[in-house]
C-alpha cells in the first residue's frame, strides 16, 4: 500500500466524515477552553488555531457561527481572569503595531467608502488586540513551547487536510486554501512557506531524540514541502527557498543541516507535480515582460504569465502617491482601479507593500515596514545573545521567527497579505523570545570574582564548623 492509499484510506475515515470532524473540533475547544480558565496562552492558541483551520468553513455544526470573534472574546476574558498571571511586556515592536493601528483606523474613517474598509478595520483591531494578550499571556518558556507547539498542530492539521484531499480526486492536483485569510492557493502557499520554518525547528527541536522523532518530525516538515508544489505557487516558491535559507544560514554548523534539506527535498521531487517544476522555471526570464507590463498589461487573456501584477503595483503606487496620508481607505483599491481604468473587473494591487501603501498611505505603510523591521532586529538581537550564553533552545526559535517573517516579505511582495495572521504570531513570538533570553551575561572577571568569593565563604563556612 502506497502513501497515496495511506492518505486516502485515512482521509475517508476523518475528513470526509463531517461529524467525525465536528466531535474532533467540538474536543479541541473543549480542552483548550477548560485550559484557559487557569492558563491563557490556551485561549490564544484556540483563537489562531481557528482562523488557521477554519472548521466554520466545512463542518455543520460551525457553520454560520462566529467562532474567529467568540474566541477573541474568550481571550481577552480569560486574560482579564488571570491578570496576575500576566507578564506585561511593551517592546518597541508592540508599540509601532500600536501606531500602525491607529493610523489603519483613521485611513478606515477617512475611506473613500467606509463601508468597505469596515471589515479589514474589524480584521486588524482584533487580530492587534490578540498579538498583544498573546505577548502578556506568555510568562515564561514553558507558555511559549505551549504556544508554539499549538501552532504547529494547527498547521499540521491543515496540510494533512491538503494532502488528503488530493487523494479523493485519485491524483496530485492543485489545491486551495482552507478559506479566511488562506482563501486560495497563492494564500496558502504563503501561510506554509511561512509555517515552514516552525517545522525546521520542532525537527532540529527532536534530532537527537532517537530515529521515531526524527521520522515524525521529517515527514511533517516533508508534507509541508509537498503541499506548497501542490499550490502552483511561484511566490511561494520564492518564500520558501529564501526562508530556508536563512534558517540554514543562521545555523552554526549549516553543512550538518544541509544534507538533511537535501533528503527531505529529494523525497518531495518524487512525489510533486512534474509541471510544478516547469512553473517555477518560468519565473527565469520574465524581466522584459515584466518591464513592458508596468506601462501596460497583455490584452490576451490566453497570454497569463503573472507579470501582470506588475501593472497593478503601478496603479497603486500611483494611488498611494496621490493620496499620501490617508490613503483611499481599506479595501477601496479595487473600487479605485475600477474608477481609473473604467472597468468593471477591478484587481487588488498584488502585493502587501503596494496595497497597504494605496488603502492606508505612505504613513502607514511606514509604521507597517518598521513594525516588521523591528521584529526582525530584535529577534536576530536575542538570537545573537543566545547564540553567545549557548543556548541552543532560544537560537533555534529564533531563527525560527526570522526565517518565517523573510517568508512573508518575499511571499508578500508578490500577494496582497497585509492581515496574514502568521505574521502577527511571529511579531508575538518575537516580543517574547528578546524577554527570555538574558539582557547580558557576567564578564569573564566577575564570574571568577563569584568563584572566588563562593570558595572563600565555604572555607569560613568550613572551619567554623570544624571549630
Amino acid at each position: 500500500m502506497g502513501i497515496n492509499s495511506l492518505l486516502g484510506l485515512f482521509g475517508s475515515m476523518t475528513f470526509s466524515q463531517p461529524w467525525v470532524m465536528t466531535v474532533f473540533f467540538l474536543l479541541f475547544y473543549i480542552a483548550l477552553g477548560c485550559l484557559a480558565i487557569v492558563r491563557p496562552v490556551a485561549a490564544m492558541v484556540m483563537y489562531f488555531g481557528t482562523s488557521i483551520m477554519n472548521p466554520q468553513a466545512s463542518y455543520p455544526i460551525f457553520m454560520g457561527i462566529p467562532l474567529a470573534k467568540i474566541t477573541a472574546g474568550m481571550g481577552l476574558a480569560v486574560c482579564l481572569l488571570n491578570v496576575r498571571r500576566l507578564n506585561f511586556r511593551f517592546p518597541l515592536t508592540m508599540m509601532t503595531m500600536a501606531a500602525f493601528l491607529v493610523m489603519a483606523c483613521v485611513s478606515a474613517l477617512a475611506a473613500v467608502q467606509p463601508e468597505l474598509a469596515e471589515k479589514r478595520l474589524d480584521e486588524f483591531l482584533k487580530v492587534g488586540l490578540l498579538t498583544m494578550l498573546t505577548v502578556w499571556a506568555m510568562a515564561d518558556r514553558k507558555d511559549y513551547s505551549f504556544f508554539f507547539w499549538g501552532i504547529v498542530a494547527c498547521l499540521s492539521y491543515d496540510i494533512l487536510k491538503s494532502l488528503v484531499e488530493t487523494q479523493t480526486r485519485q491524483a496530485w492536483v492543485g489545491i486551495q486554501g482552507v478559506a479566511g485569510w488562506i482563501n486560495d492557493s497563492n494564500d496558502w502557499a504563503l501561510a506554509l512557506a511561512m509555517g515552514l520554518p516552525l517545522f525546521y525547528v520542532a525537527l532540529a527541536l527532536h534530532w537527537h531524540r532517537g530515529w521515531k522523532a526524527r521520522i515524525l518530525f521529517g515527514l511533517a516538515a516533508i508534507g509541508g514541502l509537498l503541499t506548497l508544489t501542490l499550490t502552483y505557487s511561484r511566490g511561494g516558491f520564492l518564500a520558501a527557498a529564501m526562508s530556508g535559507l536563512v534558517f540554514l544560514l543562521l545555523d552554526r554548523k549549516p553543512w550538518r543541516a544541509v544534507w538533511v534539506g537535501c533528503l527531505m527535498v529529494l523525497v518531495v521531487s518524487f512525489y510533486m507535480p512534474g509541471s510544478y517544476v516547469d512553473r517555477v522555471e518560468s519565473i527565469f526570464g520574465l524581466g522584459q515582460q515584466a518591464e513592458s507590463a508596468w506601462e501596460r498589461p497583455s490584452d490576451d487573456p490566453e497570454e497569463y504569465n503573472g507579470t501582470e501584477r506588475v501593472y497593478y503595483w503601478r496603479i497603486a503606487y500611483e494611488v498611494m502617491r496621490e493620496n499620501p496620508l490617508k490613503g483611499v481607505g481599506w479595501g477601496n483599491f479595487v473600487k479605485e482601479y475600477e474608477r481609473r481604468l473604467n472597468t468593471t473587473e477591478g484587481f487588488v494591487a498584488h502585493s502587501t507593500w503596494f496595497q497597504v501603501g494605496a488603502e492606508a498611505g505612505e504613513i502607514t505603510l511606514f509604521l507597517y515596514a518598521m513594525m516588521i523591521v523591528l521584529t526582525l532586529v530584535a529577534t536576530f538581537r536575542a538570537y545573537l545573545r543566545a547564540r553567545r550564553a549557548g543556548d541552543a533552545w532560544a537560537q533555534l526559535h529564533c531563527r525560527g521567527v526570522i526565517a518565517g517573517i523573510i517568508a512573508f516579505c518575499v511571499g508578500g511582495s508578490f500577494l496582497s497579505r497585509e492581515n496574514s495572521e502568521l505574521l502577527f504570531v511571529y511579531i508575538a513570538m518575537a516580543a517574547v523570545l528578546s524577554g527570555l533570553v538574558p539582557r547580558a551575561l557576567p564578564s569573564p572577571a566577575s564570574r571568577a570574582a563569584d568563584l572566588t568569593a563562593g570558595a572563600a565563604v565555604r572555607g569560613v563556612t568550613g572551619a567554623v564548623r570544624q571549630a
